[in-house]
């Protein structure tokens, strides 16, 4: 399995159902470490090269950030041959027809409230604030 973007918090719930994660990161590789605390050997690995880390994954996980900086279409062309391409996050729950249409499985998105207190939260903690408000919506969508 393979994930574009260093999805950290996915790492704990994948150790045991699959044999590697591969981790395509833009930053250089040698800043992050996968420790366990069990002492168990990571079964996570951080890739900078997209052909490397993609080209025979079965299943994708891929950041939304992909969209709005323009490298999706590139990714999902490295990982044409994984069974299961999954695009996650905020930054992907617009026009999934079209993103069917590139080569994506499944979209996992969000619908965050847009009023006053959501917009000055997200602020003040970094993004982090809409991941837990009662208001968010999570949505799986298809493709059929």
């Amino acid at each position: 399995m393979a994930v574009v973007g260093f999805a950290y918090w996915a790492f704990p719930y994948l150790k045991y159902r699959v044999k590697e994660v591969r981790c395509l990161e833009l930053l250089d590789k040698e800043y992050f470490n996968v420790f366990s605390l069990k002492g168990d050997k990571p079964k996570v690995n951080v890739y900078n090269d997209p052909k490397e880390c993609l080209e025979d994954a079965d299943a994708v996980f891929i950041t939304g950030m992909t969209v709005p900086n323009g490298t999706l279409k590139d990714i999902l062309n490295y990982c044409k041959n994984a069974r299961f391409k999954v695009l996650y996050g905020p930054s992907c729950s617009f026009y999934p027809k079209y993103l069917f249409e590139l080569g994506v499985d499944c979209i996992l998105a969000m619908k965050i409230p847009s009023d006053y207190e959501t917009k000055l939260n997200t602020i003040e903690t970094r993004g982090y604030y809409p991941f837990h408000r009662p208001n968010t919506k999570m949505l799986i969508i298809m493709k059929m």
